[in-house]
């Protein structure tokens, strides 16, 4: 698509270190907290964008989406509403 991979690469690490310090600001993260997710921002933002999202294995696999609430077919959470019949 014509952009350099390290301008894209750039831009999420600076859009992730910019949500770390103002979860830190709102007191929702500590600064220890921080300093590791910060240690791996950049890493882990190369590794997304050159190599993609990772598979996902038997034990880290994702299930179906789209059955929960009205309508789907597992029952709703405790204290949630259930689903009507033909909802």
């Amino acid at each position: 698509n014509g952009v350099d991979v390290q301008t894209i690469i750039d831009a999420q690490v600076a859009a992730k270190t910019d949500r770390i310090n103002t979860a830190v600001e709102e007191g929702r993260l500590t600064d220890a907290e921080a300093a590791e997710k910060l240690a791996e921002v950049e890493e882990r933002v190369t590794t997304g964008v050159t190599e993609g999202r990772p598979e996902r294995g038997e034990n880290g696999e994702q299930g179906p989406r789209g059955q929960r609430g009205p309508g789907g077919d597992r029952p709703a959470p405790d204290g949630a509403p259930a689903a009507e019949a033909g909802a």
